[in-house]
């Protein structure tokens, strides 16, 4: 049987003008690794003309690249691909410009390096779609500093951290939030809706979970639903001198593996608040002390969890506040006595 002869340039442009998308011949490859705009043909592998902008264009990015990709004019593409390599890829926008994400999402095959969405950038998630990942921690994590938009679910699989800045507002996206594997690394404060307001499910638990770091928490609202299919744990660690609420109810889809780690200790103890009645967390176990914990910790609703941390480690939670009060009264205590022996 003879092969087919590769499809030329002119052929892909006579192809385009008799109406059929060159998003059906080719992914279009972003080629400039120093930055660009997304309105220059000679960025892109497509030249000397643009990729399709109707939806149905499949983008990819070398995992190398270096620059900032600029999306200079609103968007629609299909999804995004990410090669492997250990550079930072970033999108961001100029001019307000929105880059609007259809079903196919986002596949990154990074298992180095960052992928960056830019805080100029408003994402808008046009439809349900699942965020894959290759790496594991902060290698091949995303950095989601774009505002999201749109009413897709999103479902981010693979043990790659997202890291989601306190500049995020997402109160414009509907959308829920699946992990599955991995964990949350917020960072800043939690006053804009940092992962929408519907529900967060956490699955996987052998390396799941929400970290906190820098300044300035506030309350994540959202309901809580931890799908447990491994044998780890659930973590919930902090370390910043803030207090942390969690405003939403939290439940379990069957029997956790292992207890809810709740870690406040570290060089800024902070407090945990949990505010929901967590009536439908039906695990026997629930929350547990793994590690040191030094901030203050309450359970507002349904104080019962109190009797799931071991005897020890209830009296180190509620002792942290007062233990410092009652060491304070006793080197008062101990100053005045030694000044009254002066004085005799």
């Amino acid at each position: 049987m003879k092969s087919l002869p590769p499809i030329t340039l002119p052929a892909m442009l006579a192809l385009s003008v008799a109406g059929v998308p060159l998003s059906l011949l080719a992914d279009a490859t972003w080629t400039d690794t120093d930055g660009g705009v997304w309105s220059d043909t000679a960025n892109w592998s497509t030249d000397p003309v643009l990729p399709s902008n109707d939806g149905t264009q499949n983008i990819t990015f070398n995992g190398s690249m270096t620059g900032t990709s600029t999306v200079d004019a609103n968007w629609s593409i299909s999804g995004l691909t990410m090669d492997d390599g250990a550079g930072t890829i970033t999108i961001d926008a100029s001019g307000g410009s929105i880059l609007t994400l259809g079903s196919a999402g986002l596949v990154s095959n990074k298992t180095a390096g960052t992928t960056t969405f830019g805080s100029n950038l408003t994402l808008d998630l046009d439809a349900d779609q699942t965020w894959s990942t290759a790496g594991s921690g902060n290698n091949g994590r995303i950095y989601l500093t774009s505002d999201l938009t749109g009413t897709g679910n999103v479902t981010m699989t693979g043990n790659s951290t997202l890291i989601v800045a306190g500049t995020t507002d997402t109160s414009g996206w509907s959308g829920s939030f699946t992990k599955d594997g991995g964990s949350v690394n917020f960072q800043g404060l939690l006053g804009n809706n940092p992962l929408g307001s519907q529900t967060i499910t956490l699955r996987n638990s052998t390396t799941v979970g929400f970290y906190f770091t820098h300044a300035g928490y506030g309350t994540l609202a959202n309901d809580i639903i931890l799908e447990d299919v491994g044998t780890g744990r659930y973590t919930f660690p902090a370390n910043i001198n803030a207090e942390i609420v969690f405003g939403g109810n939290i439940s379990s889809t069957s029997d956790l593996g292992e207890s809810i780690d709740l870690y406040n200790g570290g060089s800024e103890p902070h407090p945990l608040r949990f505010t929901g009645d967590n009536s439908g967390l039906t695990s026997a176990k629930t929350f547990a002390r793994h590690r040191p914990m030094t901030g203050r910790l309450t359970f507002v609703a349904q104080k019962s969890f109190w009797k799931t941390i071991m005897p020890s480690e209830r009296i180190t939670a509620c002792m942290s506040n007062w233990g410092r009060i009652i060491q304070t009264l006793l080197m008062n205590v101990a100053v005045t006595y030694w000044q009254l022996i002066r004085t005799m």
